[in-house]
This record gives C-alpha cells, structure tokens and sequence, in this order.
C-alpha cells in the first residue's frame, strides 16, 4: 500500500511538469525538401526540424546544367531551380549579368515559392556570331526581400559550324539560246553536321537549275544555265545561295550572253590580225631590198671605165 502512494506521489509531479515544459517550449517545426542538382549531381533529400520565426526562412538556388557549351550564333539554355527548403514562402525576383559580348535572358524573371516546394526557371544564353570562341560566364541573381543568392553558369564559345562555298568556273558565256553548266563546291566546316539547301536567283531570260538542290555532307551540284531565244546578248547575273539555318553564303557571278557564233569572233580576229601583220612586215622588207641592197650589188659589178671600153693604143 505504502508502495502504491510512493507511485501516486511520482506520477502528481511528473504531470504538472509536463504541462509546464510544453508551456515554455514551443511546438517544433518539421520540413522536407527534395530537389535535383542538375546533370552529373544525385538527388538528395534534405530534412530537418527549425524552430525559427518565418522572417528567417530562406529559398535555394541552383543550374541544371551549370556549364554550357554553345557556337557561336546559336543558343543554348539551362534549367534554374528554385526551392524552399524551410517554410520560405514568397516570390523570388530574377536578374541575369552576362560576361561583355554574351546576350542572356531568364524566363520567368519571377518565381513564386510555397513552403517545401520548388520551381524552374529557363536562363538562354546566345553568343553573336562575332563573339571570339572562349570561355564566358552569367551571374544569376534571385532577391525576395532581404533575401538574396547568386549562382554562375559558366559558358564555352565554340566556333560556329559552317561552310564555304566555291564555284568554277567564276564567268561563263553561253550563246543566245544555248546552255553551259558551273560547278559548285561545298566544304562543311567546324562539326557541321545539318543538311544544307542550296537556291540559285537569276536575271529574267536566263534559267538556273542547281542538281542536287541540298547536300547533307561536303560535296558538288551543278549548276545548268540556259539562256532563252528571246534574251538580249549582253552581261547578267547570277547568284547561288547556300542556307543552313541562320547561316547563309552566297555568290555572285557573270554570265556573259553573245550572239549564236559571235563567241569564235574574237578567235578569227586574232588570227586576221596576225596574218595582216606578218605579210605587212614581209612586203616591207621586199621593198627594202629592192631599194637598197640589190643597187649597190650592181655598182660593185661595173668595170672601173666610166666611158665604155678601151681602145687599142696608137703606134
């Protein structure tokens, strides 16, 4: 009995100092977080207890991928995560700072935030095409408030892929009616590796057909030409585009359009002159020796005597 009222007097004292303890102590929080660290990086779950007051709860930030490789003209993006891994609650406000030269922008530039959840925001990054190959770098900026965290994503400019373009002969002539044909030569550069479409613009008159009209390695076409019966002899032009993308080259060439058989004209001048020239310089020399050289052969020929012969001496 004595044993019984020993517990009683126990459990009167452990109650009311419960209750006191809970009185003084707030209730605990609890939160758990999960988010992706990006490409290369294991997800992670973060979890912990806070009894702090909602004024100090803060927001994460982090890139997924947080290391780009982009050409130069072309665009790459990576993925901004945001998440609360307290009970932060708020939107969180977005600003990009890129390396001089280096274009980037951020969308959404807000982000709201709820307790134990995450959002994404895109960041676009785009060196011009004149921005030298190097390494790069943006500043992601996220502010709620008095709150504030900053990430880099580092950027490596590589060569843009591309292209060149040659055409042989340079200038062609065809006849008025008559056909001739070109060869383009393209060569991909840089890791091109998208198909590339080839176009030809030419002057009234004049038809352009290019066989194969897209090449999806370094290769040739044709170009035929053919210049309709009606066209005018004269000097046109023609232009070849080569478009892949963004990226276009193109090149401009004459096209030199003559009377039918007017193109060995020049051939059967040069041959006139020549033969005018060297009888012109044969009759001249006849001359000269008429005149001069065969005269004086005939002088040396005559006897010393100026008045004929000589008589026979008198006795």
């Amino acid at each position: 009995m004595s044993r019984f009222k020993a517990d009683v007097r126990v459990l009167v004292l452990i109650l009311p100092s419960l209750i006191g303890f809970q009185l003084l102590v707030p209730a605990l929080g609890y939160s758990i977080a999960t988010g992706s660290w990006g490409a290369g990086h294991s997800d992670r779950i973060v979890a912990g207890m806070s009894n702090r007051p909602p004024s100090v709860f803060d927001f994460a930030m982090f890139a997924g991928p947080s290391e780009l490789t982009v050409a130069q003209g072309s665009t790459a993006d990576t993925t901004l995560w945001l998440w609360s891994p307290d009970r932060f609650s708020g939107t969180v406000q977005l600003s990009v700072t890129p390396s001089p030269g280096l274009f980037a922008s951020v969308n959404p530039l807000q982000v709201s935030l709820s307790p134990g959840e995450s959002s994404a925001s895109t960041l676009t990054v785009f060196p011009p095409v004149k921005l030298m190959p190097g390494a790069y770098s943006v500043e992601v900026n996220g502010v709620s408030g008095s709150k504030s965290h900053a990430i880099t994503v580092k950027v490596m400019v590589t060569p843009r892929p591309d292209f060149v373009l040659s055409v042989n002969p340079e200038n062609l002539q065809v006849d008025v009616g008559g056909s001739t044909t070109a060869t383009l030569d393209i060569a991909f550069q840089n890791g091109l590796t998208e198909p590339v479409d080839l176009t030809v613009i030419a002057s009234d008159g004049i038809i352009a057909t290019l066989t194969p009209s897209s090449l999806e390695r370094s290769g040739t076409a044709t170009l035929k030409i053919t210049a309709a019966s009606t066209v005018a002899p004269g000097s046109y032009s023609i232009r070849v585009d080569v478009v892949q993308g963004l990226l276009t080259r193109s090149h401009m060439f004459s096209l030199a359009v003559t009377a039918p058989g007017a193109s060995r004209a020049p051939v059967l001048y040069a041959s006139q002159t020549a033969l005018i020239i060297g009888g012109s310089v044969a009759l001249f020399a006849v001359i000269v020796w008429g005149l001069f050289v065969v005269p004086r052969r005939r002088v040396k020929s005559q006897t010393k005597y100026r008045y004929g012969t000589p008589t026979p001496a008198q006795p």
